[in-house]
């Protein structure tokens, strides 16, 4: 694992979290609330779209992975359907969860 620049996983449960171990650092990074009924088929595929897409935009790997987080928590929710998440949804669930202010 000496060459590996990074590695990040999720925990479900109770207590959901995922850890991004970047060199000799671990930063955890909030799961984001949900709600109702679950459809949890693709929620990994989605997470890491989403912090792909992240990295892409030039986040930092954590905050890539917030992202990714973010998506996940859009698509579980669609029950029996291939889940997407939209710029839109993803932009409310910041919003709703105050990670981010509508300010920047």
């Amino acid at each position: 694992m000496r060459d590996v620049p990074f590695v990040f996983t999720t925990q479900t449960g109770e207590c959901s979290v995922a850890f991004v171990f970047e060199r000799d650092t671990m930063v955890p990074i909030p799961a984001f609330p949900v709600e109702g009924p679950l459809d949890i088929v693709g929620a990994g595929d989605a997470t890491t779209a989403g912090a792909i897409l992240g990295l892409t935009l030039g986040l930092t790997l954590p905050e890539a992975v917030l992202l990714g987080g973010c998506v996940s928590s859009i698509t579980i929710q669609q029950i029996s359907v291939t889940g997407t998440a939209t710029i839109e949804q993803v932009n409310r669930q910041l919003l709703d969860t105050c990670l981010f202010s509508e300010d920047g």
